[in-house]
């Protein structure tokens, strides 16, 4: 679901560049557009009104051909803005459909970019970088899409286009949206925001808009949405006005610029505004032109019912909300939502068992049901409903004695007290399951988000090298015409990559065990002043270029049960990086080392892992598996990346 709304928002973006809607009164200008074409000779006159045809018929079946047709004369006119127009156009329409060809737009888009950026066609070259990192996404390859995203936009900073900035803000927004890092969303989306004084396209700007005010809604900031409805609507007015045709195609927008009022009234608890904004969603909720805003609808409307307390209403939209998800076959992230919407719902209007069970059937559909509720939190809220059955009996028999006996009065006052405690501790007790339960949910939320992070920025670091291995090696391979320098510079290549590989893989099968306590270690009883040394040596060795300035006091320091392997590991990181890390002719590294109060302390100044402008994936895993190290034999590892400084320490005992 996720990926066929992604494709809807960019045919709905590149639509906004002048095109009117397909209707009745459009048909009939696509005839006489059509008609004009074939009666006028090859020429720019022709190519204007076959560029209006192709406008008017986009996203039809037939807008592929004539795109394709003004494609083929543009290029015998050698006219580079309108082929790069029409290649935008066909990429677009290879995006928009339901199974996308990767192959065919991949072509498209490689076609189009170097034809746009020659004639310095701006527009359709952010377009087209756009369909490339949208192209990411719907591959779920999210580090390559933040990654073309950021490099569009330094790429539109350098040429000075600031509706190619916005555009590139946009993509970065969805990237982050798309790994739920909404605080990177939301500050992305302000920077883009800050971009509107600029001269800008109305259609990039509702663009901004429209993420800005669906981030808020996620993250319930619903007090600060007025400045941006207004300027939402201003936006939308402004472009109907300029293009009435498309009346039709606003629709949906105009409907969630009302169901975001909706929230943000109801937020502000002005129910008759909130109301009248309701009445205008209705109204364009008749003429949906995509299934997925009735989505945005039913949520608003829910909410707004919830905090009205009319939990009938809630629920009705609530179901009906899940029913359309399940029938659109998403059971991914908005399933949950609507499951958590709903056991909100329940949990406020106090039907607990209900809750506990939308809940359940929510964090079961993320595997993290052990994290949000425990055995205990279960057991104690079954313990509640036994104490509030047991008041209910204890009441009602109370009620019996006191009409059956009056000198029961006095023990029916004191029942009374004991209930109204009881009552308090029930009360103060829901109150805190409820706080865990919300703890629960954002640790989990962020736990899922870390993972989601650590994967794809792996996933990224170990393909590149992969890539360049497996290239190389087919080259060699394959390729009889190399001579003998190529091929020692390819074999030094596929050497070099394959090093960074099993470094990589190494490294995160290390932090893993040290994460999880599995580590093996060789214990024995070590001279911890004589592995500096050693680890010295070899640095020297392995690097002759390097210069490195030791101060290790003599004699030695016998540590008991120490791994004298591991700790080699480490000093040698600290001098000469990790495997990768670039280093310079005539580097100069410094490692001094002193025994105080039973710690053997060091600080190594300008280490390779401490340099900032070398920080890699690698650096980092090594930063993290010395850490780990050093704290299992009783030391600390602090880097300071302002001063290029380490400093460490070992318990010597």
């Amino acid at each position: 679901m996720r990926r066929r709304i992604l494709a809807l928002l960019f045919a709905w973006l590149l639509s906004l560049t002048g095109c009117p809607v397909w209707g009745a009164d459009s048909s009939r200008l696509v005839d006489s557009l059509l008609h004009r074409v074939d009666s006028l000779p090859m020429g720019m006159e022709r190519m204007e009104v076959l560029r209006k045809l192709v406008r008017a018929t986009q996203m039809t079946p037939s807008g592929i051909d004539y795109a394709r047709r003004m494609l083929h004369e543009a290029d015998m006119l050698h006219h580079d803005s309108l082929m790069a127009y029409s290649a935008t156009l066909i990429a677009n329409h290879f995006f928009a459909q339901k199974e996308r060809n990767i192959d065919s737009l991949t072509y498209w888009i490689n076609y189009g970019l170097p034809i746009a950026k020659r004639c310095r066609y701006w527009n359709m070259y952010f377009l087209l970088h756009k369909t490339r990192v949208q192209t990411y996404l719907y591959g779920e390859r999210y580090e390559y899409a933040l990654q073309a995203a950021e490099e569009m936009l330094s790429e539109a900073r350098a040429v000075g286009n600031a509706d190619g900035q916005l555009i590139a803000y946009s993509c970065i927004a969805n990237s982050y949206q798309s790994t739920k890092r909404y605080k990177e969303t939301r500050e992305t989306l302000l920077k883009a925001y800050k971009l509107f004084d600029q001269p800008l396209q109305t259609a990039n700007k509702i663009t901004i808009l429209k993420q800005i005010l669906y981030c808020l809604d996620v993250l319930h900031r619903y007090h600060r949405m007025k400045p941006f409805l207004d300027r939402m609507e201003q936006e939308l007015h402004h472009l109907l006005k300029t293009h009435p045709l498309m009346s039709h195609a606003l629709n949906d927008y105009f409907m969630m610029l009302e169901c975001f009022s909706v929230q943000y009234y109801a937020h502000v608890e002005d129910r008759a505004k909130a109301e009248e904004h309701i009445c205008k969603a209705q109204k364009y909720k008749k003429q949906l032109n995509y299934e997925s805003y009735y989505l945005i609808y039913s949520n608003a409307l829910t909410n707004y019912y919830k905090m009205c307390n009319d939990y009938d209403r809630a629920l009705t939209l609530n179901d009906s909300a899940l029913v359309r998800v399940t029938r659109t076959g998403s059971m991914g992230s908005r399933y949950i939502h609507y499951l958590m919407q709903r056991g909100d719902i329940f949990y406020e209007k106090g039907d607990y068992g209900a809750a506990l069970a939308a809940y359940r059937e929510a964090q079961a559909r993320v595997d993290s049901i052990s994290q949000l509720i425990s055995d205990a939190q279960l057991e104690e809220i079954r313990d509640l409903y036994r104490l509030d059955e047991l008041q209910m009996e204890q009441e009602a028999n109370h009620r019996e004695l006191l009409r059956a006996v009056l000198l029961m009065l006095g023990l029916m006052i004191a029942v009374t007290l004991l209930s109204v405690l009881h009552r308090g501790m029930v009360h103060r007790r829901l109150r805190k399951s409820r706080q865990a339960l919300h703890q629960a949910k954002q640790l989990s939320e962020q736990a899922n988000a870390d993972k989601h992070r650590f994967l794809a920025t792996m996933s990224h670091a170990i393909r590149v090298p992969l890539h360049a291995v497996v290239g190389f090696s087919q080259i060699l391979a394959t390729d009889d015409t190399l001579s003998e320098e190529q091929r020692t510079e390819y074999g030094a290549m596929v050497q070099h990559n394959t090093e960074k590989l099993l470094f990589l893989v190494n490294s995160i099968l290390d932090l893993s065990r040290l994460e999880a306590g599995m580590t093996k270690w060789k214990l024995t009883d070590g001279d911890l002043l004589q592995v500096c040394r050693d680890a010295v040596s070899s640095v020297r060795l392995a690097h002759p270029h390097m210069q490195i300035d030791a101060e290790v006091p003599e004699g030695s320091c016998i540590r008991p049960h120490t791994d004298t392997g591991r700790l080699m590991q480490v000093f040698s990181s600290l001098l000469a990086g990790a495997v990768t890390t670039p280093l310079q002719e005539g580097e100069l590294v410094r490692l001094r080392v002193r025994l105080t109060d039973g710690l053997l302390q060091g600080e190594v100044e300008q280490s390779p892992l401490s340099d900032p402008a070398r920080q890699t994936q690698e650096s980092r895993l090594c930063h993290d598996i010395n850490r780990l190290t050093l704290q299992h034999f009783g030391g600390y590892y602090q880097v300071d990346e302002e001063q290029k400084r380490i400093r460490f320490s070992i318990s010597a005992s």
